[in-house]
């Protein structure tokens, strides 16, 4: 696989993660009382959103450096 090609599938991981940080800021903007006891705090989880993508656009700098 070629670094171009390494890049587009790794900008389309990025795309998915902002789809998916879009959501969940909405919804803890919107509901900030809302999470569930049972599972991880909702800014925990986007937390860990925001540490892959940006490992992932790290990469992406070294693969076109």
């Amino acid at each position: 696989m070629t670094n171009e090609e390494k890049i587009i599938l790794l900008n389309n991981r990025v795309d998915n993660f902002n789809i998916h940080i879009g959501i969940l800021e909405k919804d803890i903007l919107d509901n900030p009382n809302d999470d569930h006891p049972n599972k991880p705090l909702r800014q925990d989880v986007l937390n860990n959103f925001y540490a892959m993508r940006q490992a992932i656009v790290q990469e992406i700098e070294e693969l076109t450096a």
